[in-house]
């Protein structure tokens, strides 16, 4: 709960904060923990755990979580919360041109990504890394943290372009994962083009979600951040049931599905999800000009 709370607000919260030029900048920087924790996450803290046992390890994150919001209280600046009466519903969020399509691919992203990360570990093993887990891992967090930076550079010139190639980068990972996941050499090289594809998708689907909702900016991320939770539940369970009903070795060949359906939204998303280039005007310029207003909807 307290994640999908604060994921949500991050990103509005981020371009309120600078002006009109830099708001895409904003929006890359402030996500950039999103990609750094789902990729350093795992093997920082399985190293932990083994340093200090997991009871110390959960403790320190607690204090780190305490001294974050010490930190956000003093330098931050304070904005004021929408007013309730003229909060945008959600009904008509949804249905802005743009917002379902970018919602689908957002699930279809994180479906297919956690349905082989969260049991990457036994998929590392089946390739002969077994005693290399968090190395492999740690390199492919540094490959998000490129993909991060990349993300930052492009997406805003090219949206379509974007989220074309990083979805694609995701589908031929998995497919690759599928047809070679016993050849070590193979396994090592797509963890890095898979960590960079991931490095890019969270930036790419908020800068989406944030054009197309447009007045409802922070509305929008907010679905967004929810369905992308509902996607990593989702991937996490479907994986585990596939890993009981086949073996690790059908995991790739599942997200590979999840990702080829994602590429056919976004090449059917064309006009309004994912754009081939932005407007003239700054795609960020009706995020910060309040709530939609009626009527609004079908401009």
């Amino acid at each position: 709960m307290a994640a999908g709370v604060q994921w949500a607000m991050i990103a509005g919260y981020a371009m309120r904060l600078v002006d009109e030029p830099r708001k895409g900048r904003a929006l890359a920087v402030s996500m950039a923990g999103v990609p750094t924790a789902l990729a350093l996450g795992v093997p920082v803290g399985t190293y932990a755990g083994d340093l200090l046992g997991w009871r110390y390890t959960f403790a320190v994150i607690g204090a780190l979580a305490v001294v974050v919001a010490v930190w956000i209280s003093g330098v931050v600046t304070p904005f004021p919360g929408e007013d309730a009466a003229g909060r945008t519903p959600l009904r008509q969020v949804f249905l802005l041109p743009g917002i379902g399509a970018i919602l689908v691919t957002a699930l279809l992203f994180e479906m297919g990504h956690m349905n082989l990360y969260t049991y990457i570990a036994p998929f590392l093993r089946r390739a002969g890394w077994g005693g290399s887990v968090g190395p492999v891992l740690l390199a492919f967090g540094a490959a998000a943290m490129a993909g991060l930076f990349a993300a930052g550079v492009f997406v805003d010139k090219n949206p379509r372009r974007v989220a074309l190639g990083t979805l694609g980068l995701f589908t031929v990972s998995m497919a690759l994962l599928a047809v070679g996941g016993t050849q070590r050499w193979l396994v090592v090289l797509v963890m890095f083009g898979w960590g960079f594809a991931l490095g890019v998708a969270p930036t790419m689907l908020q800068a989406a979600a944030a054009k197309a909702g447009g007045s409802a900016a922070e509305v929008a991320q907010a679905m967004l951040v929810t369905v992308l939770n509902a996607g990593m539940s989702l991937g996490s369970v479907v994986g585990g049931v596939a890993l009981g009903w086949k073996g690790v070795a059908v995991l790739p060949w599942a997200s590979l599905i999840v990702f080829v359906i994602a590429v056919g939204v976004a090449l059917v998303a064309r006009k309004h999800a994912f754009p081939p280039s932005d407007p003239p005007s700054s795609a960020f310029a009706a995020a910060s000009s309040g709530p939609v207003r009626q009527g609004e909807l079908t401009r």
